[in-house]
């Protein structure tokens, strides 16, 4: 079991994206391209419209998840997204295999992107559909733990998996902790603020199933470097009207209200989308 990088590198990673010092609003979000061409103007930004005719089935062996369940840590409103991030010292979690190969990735923060209405919100779509609400569970190889740039100038610096979710008429349980420390997060956006809570990681996978898309993209906000292998799993987890309403009542750092915090779908130009369908393999530390 890999020890945790400070919380310092755990926000650095998204901070360059998802941060108020960063520079950037989603409010032009449609421009980033010419805003920051050195790396959103690339061939394989993210996120995509994954069109399923187009995908190719593939075999290969199964992700492997260590120490995949509950994990201590802080949500915080970083000004563009909630994020979770876990507590200093604690045992980072880590995956392997699958398109990872024998690579290991260590678990290092997960956030959120929605939107204003309930055919909003996700960055990825499937078929064209886009969804309510996305979380991004962010690895960073663990050659680079500690070290930040190279992991953002290197194609296999990051592993990002992407949950969908559909909205149902129940709230679901699996959401409690975060629901309720989105809501405490509620109000004006206070870079201070912080509510200590645990989560059980292993939960969005369990909703989900085996079938994932894989591509090689990128970080989805400026400056979009193409450092990430990308697993988007094709299922979606259910969450209540009632429980995405608190992501919507956040506010960005501008003091606006924190909706559509997403990045339009980009073009796939000549990347091969994946489906891999093997049942994960959860391993105890």
């Amino acid at each position: 079991m890999k020890i945790a990088v400070s919380i310092t590198i755990a926000l650095g990673m998204i901070g360059l994206s998802q941060g108020a010092g960063s520079g950037y609003s989603y409010a032009g979000k449609y421009y980033w391209q010419e805003q920051y061409p050195d790396h959103c103007s690339g061939l394989n930004q993210s996120p995509i419209n994954i069109i399923r005719s187009n995908v190719m089935d593939v075999d290969m062996d199964p992700l492997v998840f260590t120490g995949y369940g509950s994990i201590s840590g802080a949500f915080v409103n970083t000004g563009t997204t909630v994020q979770f991030n876990p507590a200093a010292g604690e045992s980072l979690p880590y995956v392997t295999g699958g398109v990872l190969g024998d690579d290991v990735y260590d678990f290092l923060q997960f956030h959120f992107h929605w939107g204003s209405s309930g055919d909003v919100g996700s960055e990825h779509e499937i078929d064209g559909k886009a969804y309510p609400l996305e979380v991004h569970l962010v690895h960073i190889n663990a050659k680079y733990s500690g070290d930040v740039p190279s992991a953002l100038a290197n194609a296999d610096g990051l592993a990002v998996m992407g949950f969908m979710f559909q909205v149902t008429g129940n709230d679901n349980p699996a959401l409690d902790s975060t629901v309720d420390a989105v809501k405490d997060l509620k109000g004006a956006f206070d870079a201070d603020a912080s509510v200590d809570s645990s989560v059980d990681l292993a939960s969005f996978i369990d909703f989900v199933g085996p079938m994932y898309y894989n591509y090689p993209g990128g970080l989805t906000t400026p400056t979009c470097n193409e450092v990430v292998t990308w697993m988007v799993f094709e299922k979606a987890i259910p969450v209540s009207a009632k429980q995405l309403k608190k992501f919507r009542q956040l506010s960005y750092y501008d003091d606006t209200p924190m909706v559509d915090n997403w990045r339009p779908v980009q073009p796939v130009n000549n990347r091969v989308v994946k489906r891999v369908n093997h049942m994960p393999v959860f391993d105890s530390p």
